[in-house]
């Protein structure tokens, strides 16, 4: 039986395996003896780990200290999916011998197995309320189950060739399977009753959602990181494209970090907005196999066929050796600019400005307090382009150039909007043009909002709460605006992973 583990537990974790971890992990847990690790799950409360191996086994592992509480032993062949119920007491288990087994968590005993599928099994998932289960495999089939009884529900046959990777949103409304014909279909759940489908370079091997369901990502064998909105038109995002097949794939809960699995060994970090690489973690002597968030967003698991599961940082929050936690002045100017320039250095200034929450929401005042007031200026200045002295025309448009991005859609807006002079449109014109960043790396005050926004949503303290409304309200760009307001909104929902924070 599992003992409770406390949130403040879990991020202080400290891995209690015997194994060392390479540098850069936090903990490695060795099941060496169990051959390669090909599927990871977390239960929903953070209690344990379930991960399936090549032995043929299932391995529960205590969180956060690693402990290896018990072996699950029944399948005929390597465990390639496993999945945890929302209410912890049942994991399921299916790979090479076809089977699905339910099983007890507390006796460590099978309730049920379940036989449909005609080839090994690649992907489980349980729907939200724990009442289906589903799973998909080689034969190209997806099929509902009902685990309480173990009763198939329905039969999705769409797919022409081998059903790698299952994804379902947390309202449990809309099912993604994908795998190696290309396609990616996008289903009504539980009614299976298919909306979507996109088609990829190659063979998708993984899928997974952001919290709020909008966000898909994908990888595959074209080693690239799609991230597709399911919003028409259903815009899409790559990233990626030199590192080797990915093989696994999870979002954050805000879906602006995507952690992609390797098969050349390492996991990699991507930032959605700039399609770009924040961390990559190398570690593992071979391909990994999986990976998995921690429920409070704080960790990151990797199995691999190294037969090790690696503890990853997921925020950037490490201690700094032989240093003091606290940042000095010049520390604190450089981590905010930071903020806005390359995302491998604005990743560890988030995590260092994370690391003070209460000196960083007065430091953020200082430094937001002259954007808010942009709207409003803004506003004053349009008239003055079309002032009748030259003078009091050039003065504005110096004006709006050092405003930069900032400024940017608002003065797309103007260009729609009114009837301009002539010299007034090229001067707005002239401004979008020279606000644009113009070279990788320069930097960006609209990433270093966004960023900023990503910060105050992990912390979801009152004052946090306090400075995104301010964002979502008096910022200029619109994109901004919204983002700080999706970052609102999230933070009302029970999942989120503030609700989980460190007091």
């Amino acid at each position: 039986m599992f003992v409770a583990t406390n949130w403040i537990a879990a991020a202080l974790l400290i891995g209690a395996n015997d194994a060392p971890p390479p540098a850069g992990a936090l903990a490695c847990w060795s099941a060496h003896e169990s051959g390669p690790v090909l599927a990871l799950a977390f239960s929903e409360d953070a209690r344990f780990v379930a991960a399936g191996c090549d032995d043929g086994s299932v391995r529960l592992w205590r969180w956060p200290d690693g402990k290896e509480e018990r072996a699950l032993n029944d399948h005929a062949g390597a465990v390639m999916a496993v999945a945890v119920a929302p209410d912890g007491k049942t994991v399921a288990s299916a790979g090479a011998d076809k089977l699905i087994r339910v099983w007890n968590i507390r006796s460590g005993k099978v309730e049920r197995t379940l036989a449909g599928h005609q080839e090994p099994v690649e992907a489980l998932l349980f729907a939200p309320d724990g009442k289906v289960l589903v799973s998909a495999g080689q034969d190209r089939l997806v099929i509902f189950w009902d685990p309480a009884t173990g009763r198939e529900l329905r039969r999705l046959d769409r797919h022409s060739r081998c059903v790698r990777g299952l994804a379902l949103t947390r309202d449990g409304k809309t099912l993604v399977s994908v795998g190696e014909d290309r396609n990616i279909f996008v289903w009504d759940f539980p009614a299976g009753a298919a909306r979507l489908g996109f088609k990829r370079p190659g063979w998708v091997h993984a899928a997974a959602f952001s919290a709020d369901g909008l966000t898909l990502a994908t990888g595959g064998r074209d080693q690239t990181v799609h991230v597709r909105n399911l919003r028409p038109p259903y815009p899409i995002d790559s990233m990626g494209g030199y590192e080797g097949p990915i093989t696994s794939v999870a979002v954050f809960a805000d879906g602006k970090m995507i952690a992609a699995g390797n098969e050349d060994g390492n996991v990699r970090l991507w930032e959605v907005m700039t399609q770009s690489m924040r961390r990559e973690l190398g570690g593992h002597d071979g391909a990994v196999h999986a990976v998995a968030l921690s429920p409070d967003q704080h960790r990151l698991l990797s199995g691999g066929a190294d037969g090790r599961i690696l503890v990853w940082d997921a925020t950037g929050l490490q201690r700094r050796p032989g240093k003091s936690d606290a940042l000095t002045a010049a520390e604190w100017q450089a981590a905010w600019l930071d903020l806005g320039g390359l995302p491998d250095k604005a990743f560890a200034a988030m995590g260092a400005l994370r690391n003070e929450p209460k000196r960083f929401v007065p430091f953020l005042d200082e430094r937001l307090a002259p954007i808010f007031q942009m709207s409003k200026r803004l506003t004053q200045l349009l008239p003055d382009l079309e002032n009748d002295r030259f003078e009091v025309r050039r003065k504005a448009a110096r004006e709006l150039h050092e405003m930069g991005e900032l400024a940017i859609p608002f003065l797309e807006n103007a260009l729609q909007g009114k009837e301009l002079k002539l010299e007034s449109r090229r001067r707005i014109e002239h401004a979008i043009m020279r606000a644009q960043p113009t070279a990788v790396g320069q930097h960006s005050v609209f990433a270093q909002l966004r960023r900023t926004i990503e910060v105050l949503e992990a912390l979801g303290t009152p004052a946090a709460e306090r400075r995104l409304r301010q964002l979502a309200k008096d910022t200029p760009h619109v994109r901004v605006r919204q983002d700080a307001q999706a970052a609102l909104d999230r933070l009302k929902l029970p999942w989120h992973p503030s609700a989980r924070r460190m007091p």
